[in-house]
Formats: structure tokens, C-alpha cells, sequence
């Protein structure tokens, strides 16, 4: 009889143990519950009170913004958008952003079918549509500073322009990979961006490669900032079929015939120093290309100077005494 009663207060006890154990996984269950509810809807004010404002440069309209994924994700969902700027309008049916309570350093974005860009320039608009863009952002360190990658990839792009002296592209593929060491600052102003390069900020283009059915080239190096504040670095380009699409842009009369031969020669000659044989990368070039005190070098030669870059809220320069003319 011991042995019974023994047996049935074990079993009521346990009973009750498991009904605080299920009280307590449904208490975290709704308060979990609603604090998905809770970031979904902040989130939906937050991003359509963004972009039902104009903003410094750009005016959007948009469908109605949506949020789901519970429980474990956001995924925001921008659709019919179009956003404005004084030169560009960028349009897409659907655009999304995914990120989940599992990985919330990583940041993933998609959008389909639409035009990229339309800018319009010395009365001609030049458009670049695609059938799909997506990539992601992810939040990470490296010892101590904060580092940001950032991988697109770009399908069925496609280039035209109402100038007709400019070819169309269709079918081009785009990938690029970079990061950005430190914490990059919002507002772009030169002192601010002085602090991040102080700090080890840094950009590195870890891939940028671009492929069509005519041409394609990829390129990686690393960028920075000088004390001035303009870009400086270094570049390898590789190009791949360019006079397959040299000699269409000539059949075409779009350039000089001239050209092609120029073009042919500057794929033979490196070849020949090489003793490259191989035609599968005969018609590739290499170009190393290094940016310095505004000056691009191709090797020891100097092609071209870029533009200074002129950052808000310019730090201004006073001359010495012994600088000021009498």
C-alpha cells in the first residue's frame, strides 16, 4: 500500500512539474510572440515613414510596405517601387530584405525585374534594366575593428541609351565582392571621413567581374583614403573578348576600323612576350592599373587624371606666413 502511495504522489508531483514547464515555455512563447509583432510593426512605420518623406536627394513612392517571417525573421517587402533623383530613377516591381535572429550581423536583399537607372545626361537617357539583383551585408570583425562585407550579384542586365552612337548590351551578368574596414560614416563630411581613415578604415575590392556573351572582365585590388582625402590604390583588370567586340562595334560603324587593329595589337604583344600559345587565353588582357595623387599610371605611364573629390563640410586650408603673397 506504501508502494502505491509512493507511486501516485511521484506521479502527481511530476504532472505538476511539467505543467510549469509548459506554463512557462507558453509565457516566452507569447511574450516572444508579441515582441515579434512588436519590431515587425516598428519596422513597417519606420521604413514607410522613410520613404513617404522626401528625403536629401531622392523622392519614393511605393506599394504598401509589408513585414513577415515570424517568428524567427523579418523580411521586409517594398513593392512598386520608384525613387527619384535629379539625374537617376530607379523602378522595381518587388524588393526585399531578409534577416533572421539566428545571423542578425547578416542582411540579405533581392529585387526583380526592373530599371536600375535612368539618368539622364546632355539631353540623352541611358538606362540599365535587370532580370534579378540580390546579395547580402554582413556585420563582422576583424581583432578589433568592425569590418562590413558586402557580395551582389546582377543577372540579365542589359545597357541602352538613346544616343544611337552608343552600342547595346543585353544578358550581362555583374558580381561584386568588397569591405569596408571601420565604421563608415553616415554623413560623408571631410572631418568625418578624416576620423574613419585614422581609425584603419580602408575599402578593398575583393572581386568585381562583369560577363557577356561578347566581352567580359573582372577586376580586384584595394582602395583607400589619402591625408587629402582622395582616392588612391591599386587595380588588375582582366578583359576577355575584347576584339570579338571591337570588330562588332566596327561592323556596326560604331568605331574607327582603326581601332581593331590597335586592339589586336595589344593583345598580341604581351602574348608574344609571354609565349602565351594557349587560345582559350589569347584574347585575354591584363591591365594593372594604380591610382596615385589623382594620377592613373598603367604601369609607368600616366593615362589620365581623375576628378578632386570635394567632401561636404570642407576643411579649410590657411597659408603660412610664407606663403601669402606680398
Amino acid at each position: 500500500m506504501a508502494n502505491y502511495f509512493t507511486t501516485r504522489e511521484f506521479y502527481y508531483l511530476h504532472r505538476r512539474k511539467l505543467r510549469i514547464l509548459v506554463a512557462v515555455i507558453a509565457i516566452g512563447l507569447l511574450i516572444g510572440s508579441a515582441a515579434w509583432f512588436v519590431v515587425a510593426g516598428n519596422l513597417k512605420d519606420q521604413v514607410t515613414g522613410y520613404l513617404a518623406h522626401p528625403q536629401k536627394g531622392f523622392n519614393a513612392k511605393t506599394g504598401e510596405v509589408t513585414v513577415t517571417g515570424f517568428p524567427f525573421a523579418f523580411n521586409i517587402t517594398i513593392p512598386d517601387a520608384n525613387i527619384a533623383t535629379p539625374d537617376a530613377m530607379v523602378t522595381f516591381p518587388v524588393f526585399t530584405v531578409k534577416t533572421s535572429l539566428l545571423t542578425p550581423n547578416i542582411i540579405h536583399y533581392n529585387a526583380e525585374r526592373g530599371l536600375i537607372a535612368a539618368v539622364v545626361q546632355d539631353g540623352q537617357t541611358h538606362n540599365i534594366g535587370f532580370s534579378s539583383v540580390n546579395g547580402s551585408i554582413t556585420a563582422t570583425t576583424e581583432g578589433d575593428k568592425p569590418v562590413t562585407l558586402s557580395d551582389t550579384r546582377a543577372t540579365g542586365m542589359r545597357f541602352y541609351s538613346t544616343d544611337p552612337s552608343l552600342p547595346r548590351f543585353s544578358d550581362v551578368d555583374l558580381s561584386l565582392n568588397f569591405s569596408i574596414a571601420g565604421n563608415l560614416p553616415q554623413e560623408m563630411t571631410e572631418i568625418r571621413m578624416a576620423a574613419w581613415q585614422q581609425t584603419g578604415g580602408e575599402i578593398n575590392l575583393h572581386d568585381f567581374t562583369v560577363s557577356s556573351d561578347i566581352l567580359s572582365f573582372g577586376a580586384s585590388g584595394h582602395g583607400n583614403l589619402t591625408p587629402a582625402l582622395q582616392p588612391e590604390g591599386d587595380l588588375r583588370l582582366t578583359i576577355t573578348g575584347l576584339p570579338g567586340m571591337v570588330q562588332t562595334l566596327t561592323q556596326k560603324g560604331i568605331i574607327d576600323p582603326k581601332m581593331m587593329n590597335v586592339i589586336n595589337l595589344a593583345v598580341m604583344i604581351p602574348n608574344a612576350l609571354q609565349g602565351n600559345n594557349d587560345p582559350a587565353t589569347q584574347n585575354a588582357i591584363n591591365i594593372d592599373l594604380h591610382l596615385k595623387d589623382r594620377i592613373v599610371y598603367l604601369g609607368p605611364f600616366k593615362m589620365g587624371q581623375v576628378p578632386k573629390i570635394d567632401w561636404p563640410g570642407q576643411i579649410p586650408v590657411y597659408k603660412t606666413d610664407t606663403e601669402i603673397e606680398p
